[in-house]
């Protein structure tokens, strides 16, 4: 009996010490979990200071980076008040390459805005040096060139303005551009016709149109210019010729024959009445040619049976063909050995020059023609370009409405 109550005692107490184990047990887990949790807490919150610092040193860095260019823009600011425009220029081409600044066109709308402010106080020689300093940097800039234009036609120095004009012409690609540079050059050329007209200067007058009617071979108004132009310096063979390039055009067509008919007027007294009845007005026949987009290109016959489809460009010097042009078409050439540079749409690139017997376009031949080989970038239908030293032997007018190419040679 004795023993079965010390065997009682004896479990009673290794409970109570078993509980008091698993109560204490629990205790410091409880003390382990939340010091866990402020751990965590701790780390959770160094994280957010370090982004926060992260992010205050951005806002630093970008805020020392705006002052940085504020602080050159002010520097151009200076120095165009200085009128040190070569300077200007070798910083904002130093700006435009440095890949960290972010304000190349704020710096350019500065030093336009500055030259226009030039032109209003009527200082047009610093606004042409600026512009110009400008362009030999920034050579394909429109917006620059027809600020020149601007500073040219206030002068009235019109033929500046008017080659200023083509050049812009040839670098602008939006149709409002190309639209407005051609309302500019209308209006800039009856300025300068006038002058020479009011000034008796017929052969400058002259000049002009037949740099024109090359310049824009598609315009048939500065063919009437031209025809004017002849018949005041006494050249009434050419102005027919000039005329009957256009007879047919729908938008001056009439005032072409008109002009004819007084013509033949005049010339009546060394012509017979008979041979004056029989005479009928005829446009100088034309060449077939083909249209993409803006451009028009022609078959051309080197010394070879078949035909090279060439683009009309009358901006090019020279005639030039592709590599795979004269391979295709078995051109027989000479190589003369020479090189020489082309500014093209990618850059400068150097080509050599071949010459050929002869090329021939309709019933038109130009003998010992110079050609530049090089390749086209976006012209897949054209093989080459024709240029001005073979369109320069003519008189040519490219009639859009018929789509001929009219060629008459030039006297």
């Amino acid at each position: 009996m004795a023993f079965k109550g010390i065997k009682f005692l004896s479990i009673l107490f290794t409970g109570i010490v078993i509980g008091w184990i698993a109560h204490d047990s629990q205790k410091n887990k409880t003390v382990h979990d939340i010091s866990e949790y402020s751990e965590l807490a701790s780390f959770e919150s160094s994280v957010e200071n370090a982004a926060s610092k992260v992010n205050i040193k951005i806002e630093e860095q970008s805020n020392e980076l705006q002052h940085s260019e504020e602080v050159q823009l002010e520097l151009i600011r200076s120095l165009l008040k200085e009128q040190k425009f070569e300077a200007v220029l070798a910083l904002l081409e130093s700006l435009q390459l440095d890949s960290n600044f972010t304000q190349p066109e704020k710096a350019s709308e500065i030093i336009f805005l500055y030259a226009r402010g030039l032109i209003s106080r009527q200082q047009y020689e610093s606004a042409s040096s600026l512009i110009n300093h400008y362009l030999r940097v920034f050579n394909r800039d429109v917006a620059a060139r027809l600020l020149l234009v601007e500073v040219y036609n206030r002068l009235k120095a019109y033929p500046a303005a008017i080659d200023a004009l083509y050049l812009a012409k040839g670098h602008a690609f939006q149709q409002d551009v190309l639209d407005d540079i051609s309302d500019k050059l209308r209006s800039i050329v009856n300025k300068q016709a006038n002058v020479f007209v009011e000034n008796l200067q017929y052969n400058e007058l002259l000049k002009l149109y037949e740099k024109l009617t090359q310049q824009e071979a598609d315009y048939a108004p500065y063919f009437v210019g031209l025809a004017q132009a002849q018949v005041l310096s006494g050249d009434i063979s050419g102005a027919k010729n000039s005329l009957q390039m256009i007879v047919g055009d729908i938008n001056v067509g009439q005032k072409a024959s008109e002009m004819l008919a007084q013509l033949q007027q005049k010339q009546a007294e060394s012509v017979s009445a008979d041979i004056q009845a029989e005479e009928e007005v005829e446009p100088v026949p034309g060449v077939a040619l083909i249209k993409r987009g803006n451009h028009y290109l022609v078959d051309s016959f080197p010394n070879s049976d078949e035909g090279v489809r060439l683009l009309i460009d009358t901006g090019a010097s020279l005639t030039v063909f592709t590599p795979d042009a004269l391979i295709r078409h078995n051109v027989n050439y000479k190589d003369t050995g020479e090189r020489r540079y082309f500014n093209t749409a990618n850059g400068i690139v150097e080509a050599p020059i071949y010459q050929l017997d002869h090329l021939l376009i309709g019933e038109w031949k130009v003998e010992n023609i110079s050609i530049a080989i090089l390749e086209l970038q976006g012209n897949d239908s054209a093989e080459g370009l024709l240029g001005m030293n073979f369109l320069q032997h003519f008189q040519f007018f490219i009639d859009q409405q018929n789509a001929l190419l009219r060629l008459s040679l030039r006297k």
